[in-house]
Protein backbone atom coordinates (compact mmCIF):
# COMPACT_ATOMS: atom_id res chain seq x y z
CA UNK A 1 0.00 0.00 0.00
CA UNK A 2 1.27 3.68 -0.29
CA UNK A 3 1.06 4.50 3.54
CA UNK A 4 3.63 1.23 3.68
CA UNK A 5 6.06 2.62 0.93
CA UNK A 6 5.73 6.06 2.53
CA UNK A 7 6.85 4.72 5.99
CA UNK A 8 9.68 2.20 3.92
CA UNK A 9 10.46 5.69 1.88
CA UNK A 10 10.73 7.43 5.20
CA UNK A 11 12.71 5.24 7.40
CA UNK A 12 15.58 4.92 4.58
CA UNK A 13 15.83 8.11 4.30
CA UNK A 14 16.66 7.89 8.41
CA UNK A 15 19.15 6.11 7.55
CA UNK A 16 21.01 8.81 6.03
CA UNK A 17 21.08 10.51 9.29
CA UNK A 18 21.86 7.77 11.01
CA UNK A 19 23.06 3.86 10.06
CA UNK A 20 21.52 2.07 13.33
CA UNK A 21 17.99 0.21 12.10
CA UNK A 22 16.41 0.90 15.40
CA UNK A 23 16.69 4.79 14.31
CA UNK A 24 15.46 4.53 11.02
CA UNK A 25 12.58 2.66 12.14
CA UNK A 26 11.18 5.11 14.32
CA UNK A 27 12.09 8.18 11.96
CA UNK A 28 9.84 5.91 9.40
CA UNK A 29 7.24 5.99 11.93
CA UNK A 30 7.24 1.94 12.44
CA UNK A 31 6.35 0.49 16.23
CA UNK A 32 9.63 -1.20 16.47
CA UNK A 33 13.00 -2.09 13.64
CA UNK A 34 11.22 -5.97 13.66
CA UNK A 35 8.03 -3.90 12.11
CA UNK A 36 10.79 -2.30 9.63
CA UNK A 37 12.41 -5.09 8.90
CA UNK A 38 9.22 -7.01 8.28
CA UNK A 39 7.61 -4.37 6.21
CA UNK A 40 11.03 -3.75 4.02
CA UNK A 41 11.29 -7.70 3.29
CA UNK A 42 7.20 -7.48 1.92
CA UNK A 43 8.19 -4.38 -0.30
CA UNK A 44 11.87 -5.40 -1.75
CA UNK A 45 12.12 -8.93 -0.72
CA UNK A 46 15.21 -8.93 1.21
CA UNK A 47 16.15 -7.49 4.36
CA UNK A 48 17.26 -3.72 5.41
CA UNK A 49 20.76 -5.26 6.74
CA UNK A 50 21.58 -7.25 3.58
CA UNK A 51 21.44 -4.15 1.76
CA UNK A 52 23.02 -1.98 4.20
CA UNK A 53 26.26 -4.16 4.93
CA UNK A 54 27.87 -3.26 1.01
CA UNK A 55 27.31 0.28 1.48
CA UNK A 56 28.95 -0.09 5.41
CA UNK A 57 32.35 -0.86 3.08
CA UNK A 58 32.28 2.18 0.90
CA UNK A 59 34.66 4.88 1.90
CA UNK A 60 34.38 8.55 0.30
CA UNK A 61 37.57 10.16 -0.81
CA UNK A 62 37.81 14.04 -0.33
Amino acid sequence: SYRVWSQVRLAMAGLAVSPRLTDAALHGEFSDSAHFSRMFRQTFGMTPSSVLKPLKKVTLLA
